[in-house]
């Protein structure tokens, strides 16, 4: 017979072993259906749409004659970061899509990648985040 915090523990490792199941056959599912988690795609397009804005203020540059002021030399260095984070989440997220529709093997790989990245790429929205809101600062600093 198990002592009652012995028990807690197995139920706990239980309940997580089952919601860690679900989310990955959820996820299979998903990658089954469409190639791609509805989530990663959302991600994918607003990256995408960041990227193209990052790149539109890089290619605004001041002409030669005039001396660019601090904040729009911090504002090309900040549209170059932000065009390299949005490269390196587009990396990973093109290493999450399925390229063979419905082949399971693929999908229960691409699931668990799935699951194991989910960090990654929660750490470079963060960062992304960061960008866009100095991005922001520095926009407002200029227009002023």
């Amino acid at each position: 017979m198990l002592d009652p915090l012995s028990a807690i523990s197995l139920a706990g490792a239980v309940v997580q072993f089952v919601n860690f199941s679900v989310r990955l056959a959820s996820a299979g599912h998903e990658l089954y259906e469409k190639g791609s988690l509805a989530n990663n795609d959302a991600v994918e397009q607003i990256t995408l749409d960041i990227a193209h804005l990052a790149e539109e203020l890089g290619a605004h540059r001041p002409p030669a004659s005039k001396h660019p002021s601090q904040d729009e030399i911090a504002l090309q260095q900040l549209a170059s970061s932000c065009k390299e984070l949005a490269e390196e989440m587009m990396a990973v997220l093109k290493t999450l899509k399925v390229q063979e529709p419905k082949n399971g093997l693929e999908v229960v790989r691409k699931s668990l990648r799935s699951m194991r990245k989910k960090g990654k790429i929660q750490n470079i929205e963060k960062r992304l985040d960061k960008i866009r809101d100095e991005l922001s600062l520095r926009l407002t600093a200029i227009l002023r």
